[in-house]
């Protein structure tokens, strides 16, 4: 008797759990003229501009419904010029990926110029803005912003 008890209860409890449901915050970034939608999920990275002119990027934390936070700092959704996606393995990728063959661009352009081409020290201008560009650490993702009809809302989502 005692193990159909146990057994009843750990059958409860797993169905219990396979059963329940949880909720999910998004930020959804609708343009309504032409049906677009893009949801960003509570933990994402973003980057985004404020009305104030200040440039954000984090981890994007769903405060209420009128407000979201990254990094600890509150933003109203108002408040909110122009946002966009920003995951961390692209921005790994692709300023790493400049960084280092802005480097060896230049480099190379001054072992040729070292070897008697003159030409070879040029080389460095483009070097010098492929690494500027790799520390600015560019995104790829499309910018919303909301003087173009981007709309933005928080919603909760239902899942199993």
């Amino acid at each position: 008797m005692r193990y159909l008890h146990l057994i009843t209860f750990v059958f409860l409890l797993t169905c219990t759990s396979s059963l329940a449901q949880s909720t999910e915050q998004f930020l959804k970034v609708s343009r309504p003229e032409s049906n677009q939608e893009v949801l960003i999920k509570e933990q994402k990275r973003v980057k985004l501009k404020t009305s104030d002119g200040r440039n954000l990027k984090g981890r994007l934390q769903i405060v209420d419904s009128n407000t979201i936070a990254l990094e600890g700092i509150e933003i109203a959704l108002e408040d909110i010029m122009e946002i966009k996606r920003n995951p961390l393995l692209v921005s790994i990728f692709t300023s790493g990926a400049l960084i280092y063959v802005g480097a060896a661009v230049f480099g190379i352009g001054i072992l040729i110029a070292a070897f008697g081409q003159p030409a070879g020290a040029l080389l460095t201008i483009p070097a010098a803005g492929m690494v500027y560009l790799g520390i600015k650490s560019p995104s790829l993702s499309r910018n919303m912003q909301t003087a173009k009809a981007w709309q933005l809302e928080i919603i909760k989502k239902t899942t199993r």
